[in-house]
Protein backbone atom coordinates (compact mmCIF):
# COMPACT_ATOMS: atom_id res chain seq x y z
CA UNK A 1 0.00 0.00 0.00
CA UNK A 2 1.37 3.46 -0.85
CA UNK A 3 0.87 6.36 1.52
CA UNK A 4 2.03 9.99 1.26
CA UNK A 5 5.05 9.50 3.55
CA UNK A 6 6.26 6.22 2.07
CA UNK A 7 5.27 2.57 2.09
CA UNK A 8 3.61 0.70 4.97
CA UNK A 9 4.35 -2.91 5.96
CA UNK A 10 1.69 -4.70 8.06
CA UNK A 11 1.24 -8.18 9.57
CA UNK A 12 -1.76 -9.51 11.54
CA UNK A 13 -1.23 -11.88 14.50
CA UNK A 14 -2.55 -15.45 14.41
CA UNK A 15 -5.15 -14.70 17.12
CA UNK A 16 -6.18 -11.54 15.19
CA UNK A 17 -5.90 -9.38 18.32
CA UNK A 18 -2.78 -7.44 17.34
CA UNK A 19 -1.04 -6.25 14.24
CA UNK A 20 2.36 -4.73 13.60
CA UNK A 21 3.36 -2.04 11.16
CA UNK A 22 6.30 -0.04 9.93
CA UNK A 23 6.13 3.07 7.77
CA UNK A 24 9.09 3.02 5.44
CA UNK A 25 11.15 6.24 5.44
CA UNK A 26 9.05 7.83 8.19
CA UNK A 27 9.65 6.03 11.51
CA UNK A 28 12.66 4.19 12.94
CA UNK A 29 10.49 1.79 14.90
CA UNK A 30 7.97 -0.97 14.42
CA UNK A 31 4.61 -0.43 16.10
CA UNK A 32 2.39 -3.04 17.73
CA UNK A 33 -1.31 -2.17 17.51
CA UNK A 34 -3.40 -3.99 20.12
CA UNK A 35 -6.96 -4.32 18.88
CA UNK A 36 -9.67 -4.27 21.53
CA UNK A 37 -13.34 -4.64 20.68
CA UNK A 38 -14.39 -2.69 23.79
CA UNK A 39 -12.29 0.42 23.10
CA UNK A 40 -12.69 3.14 20.48
CA UNK A 41 -8.94 3.73 20.15
CA UNK A 42 -6.38 0.97 19.59
CA UNK A 43 -3.38 0.76 21.93
CA UNK A 44 -0.25 1.57 19.88
CA UNK A 45 3.12 0.49 21.33
CA UNK A 46 6.51 1.22 19.71
CA UNK A 47 8.86 -1.78 19.44
CA UNK A 48 12.40 -0.42 19.37
CA UNK A 49 14.69 -2.53 17.19
CA UNK A 50 17.77 -0.31 17.75
CA UNK A 51 19.08 -0.29 14.19
CA UNK A 52 22.65 0.85 13.52
CA UNK A 53 21.66 3.15 10.64
CA UNK A 54 19.42 6.22 10.38
CA UNK A 55 18.41 5.07 6.86
CA UNK A 56 16.70 2.04 8.38
CA UNK A 57 13.66 0.47 6.70
CA UNK A 58 11.77 -2.75 7.33
CA UNK A 59 10.62 -4.51 4.17
CA UNK A 60 9.03 -7.61 5.68
CA UNK A 61 7.29 -8.30 9.03
CA UNK A 62 5.94 -11.57 10.34
CA UNK A 63 4.82 -13.05 13.64
CA UNK A 64 6.50 -16.26 14.81
CA UNK A 65 4.32 -19.39 14.66
CA UNK A 66 3.46 -19.16 18.37
CA UNK A 67 2.95 -15.37 18.21
CA UNK A 68 5.62 -14.62 20.83
CA UNK A 69 8.10 -12.92 18.51
CA UNK A 70 8.14 -10.58 15.55
CA UNK A 71 10.64 -11.15 12.76
CA UNK A 72 11.57 -8.36 10.36
CA UNK A 73 13.86 -8.15 7.36
CA UNK A 74 15.50 -4.78 6.73
CA UNK A 75 17.52 -2.76 4.25
CA UNK A 76 20.64 -2.93 6.45
CA UNK A 77 21.15 -6.63 5.54
CA UNK A 78 19.90 -7.84 8.92
CA UNK A 79 16.96 -9.81 10.26
CA UNK A 80 15.60 -8.48 13.54
CA UNK A 81 13.80 -10.60 16.12
CA UNK A 82 11.72 -8.84 18.78
CA UNK A 83 10.41 -10.77 21.81
CA UNK A 84 6.94 -9.48 22.70
CA UNK A 85 7.01 -10.82 26.29
CA UNK A 86 10.48 -9.41 27.09
CA UNK A 87 9.59 -6.23 25.16
CA UNK A 88 13.00 -5.95 23.52
CA UNK A 89 14.99 -6.95 20.47
CA UNK A 90 16.54 -10.31 21.24
CA UNK A 91 18.49 -10.95 18.04
CA UNK A 92 19.98 -9.10 15.07
CA UNK A 93 21.30 -11.48 12.42
CA UNK A 94 23.47 -10.38 9.48
CA UNK A 95 22.25 -12.04 6.27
Amino acid sequence: MLIPHGRIVVSLSINRKTNIYFRVFFFLSVYLVKLNENENQPNIVPLYLRPASHNFSIFSLQYSVDGSEIIGGSNDAHVYIYDLQKQRRTLRVNI
